[in-house]
């Protein structure tokens, strides 16, 4: 329905607008899904292949494969470095220990 009117069975409830913007950074945010245009800046109708599909899921644009081999990476990465870190802590002990043990 490219009027993009809202209905319940009795009457229209409302009346989407397609439009779009020049200078989609000039858009104000409001809340978390919600911007809106000030002062100034005008809209142009959108273009006839703008479609808005009652009941479609918008997909991910995520690719849950590559993160989370990314995610592993990153955890591989975390343990090496945790790993020199406690080595490092080791070595620094024994050598203060031998110089503790070093007589006077």
């Amino acid at each position: 329905m490219r009027e993009g009117a809202s209905a319940t069975s009795d009457s229209v409830r409302g009346q989407l607008q397609l439009v779009q913007f020049a200078d989609n950074g000039a858009l104000r945010k409001e809340g978390s899904n919600l911007f809106s245009a000030p002062a100034g800046v005008a809209s142009q109708p959108a273009p006839a292949t703008v479609r808005v599909m009652q009941g479609s899921i918008e997909q991910s644009n995520v690719s849950a494969v590559s993160e989370m081999a990314r995610m592993v990476e990153i955890t591989r990465n975390y343990e090496q470095i945790a790993g020199l870190l406690q080595q490092q802590n080791s070595e620094r002990t024994t050598a203060l220990d031998k110089l503790a043990a070093v007589p006077a």
